[in-house]
């Protein structure tokens, strides 16, 4: 082959440096750069550096817009309700990333909190159910208890009105052989007293014969 033409050694040329151009910028935008927004700025007396620093306004600090000024300044009122101007390229009408940040993490902690005071209530819902549950559990208890109470009851009416009959009954008995007891005596002082009666009806008739009987040799 030939020697390269000088167009076409330009045009090499052209595309080496193209390549080195383009590979640099590729190389330098890889890095990664964090812009910090912890920083601090100064509201002052008037719109401009000349002005003495009235007050020091955190990041993320809410302003109220007063008036929009000149070379980039604006009058504004700070959360302690102090007026006074700051740079507009300070101001954002987004809160800033730490804030948002900070809101982020209050709002997880108050998920969190929510969650823990939901479990509790959990808790003592179950807890409140078990002793609903065992309640009931007692309530039927007491249910079959007062049932068998209400047939022993049944029982014991009917178990009193057999012993007051048993009672009465024997109350019956027992009049009864009183009555007996009380004839039986009478019985015996009958018999007695005839067979007494009898004794002197002989001893009469053998008096009259002549003959002593065994009762007037007692007499």
């Amino acid at each position: 082959m030939g020697s390269l033409r000088p167009s076409t050694k330009r045009l090499a040329s052209l595309l080496l440096t193209t390549l080195f151009v383009v590979g640099f910028g590729i190389s330098s935008s890889a890095a990664t750069r964090y812009v910090t927004d912890e920083f601090r700025i100064m509201m002052r007396g008037g719109a401009g550096n000349q002005f003495r620093i009235l007050q020091v306004l955190k990041s993320g600090e809410g302003v109220e817009i007063l008036e929009k000024g000149d070379q980039g300044w604006d009058r504004v009122r700070s959360s302690s309700g102090r007026d006074g101007w700051v740079l507009r390229r300070y101001l954002s009408e987004q809160p800033a990333a730490r804030t948002l940040l900070d809101q982020a993490v209050a709002q997880k902690d108050q998920a969190l909190r929510d969650r823990d005071g939901l479990q509790e209530q959990l808790a003592e819902l179950r807890g409140q159910l078990i002793n609903q549950r065992r309640l009931e559990s007692e309530l039927m208890h007491i249910k079959r208890i007062s049932k068998n109470a209400l047939e022993l009851e049944k029982i014991n009416q009917t178990l009193e009105q057999r012993v007051a009959a048993l009672e009465q009954e024997l109350q019956t008995v027992t009049a009864d052989k009183r009555v007996l007891e009380k004839s039986s005596e009478t019985q015996f002082f009958l018999s007695g007293a005839v067979v007494l009666t009898l004794g002197m009806i002989a001893g009469a008739i053998l008096r009259r014969r002549g003959k002593q009987t065994p009762y007037d040799a007692l007499m």
